[in-house]
């Protein structure tokens, strides 16, 4: 999979990079690098795997663990935050 064939596969799952990076569990300049016009390196294969692996999903069952991925990140960072506050 080339950056080409990348940027395409989100706007197919509609996910921003930003959100991308929380369901694949990439940072953000990774994706930046991934997602770069100018990149001559194939993805990682372990991504490449999690977009095939997704693909093969029914579409409601896509969204869906995409959706539970989302909801898992903000869960933890509510969480971390909670834990920071100081009464």
């Amino acid at each position: 999979m080339n950056s080409d064939e990348f940027a395409a596969w989100l706007v197919q799952y509609k996910l921003s990079k930003a959100d991308a990076c929380k369901v694949l569990s990439i940072s953000r300049s990774g994706m930046y690098k991934m997602t770069s016009p100018n990149r001559r390196k194939p993805i990682s294969k372990a991504i490449e795997n999690q977009c095939k692996l997704l693909d093969t999903l029914s579409k409601q069952k896509a969204k869906s663990y995409i959706m539970d991925k989302l909801k898992e990140i903000e869960v933890q960072g509510e969480e971390v935050s909670e834990g920071n506050v100081n009464i």
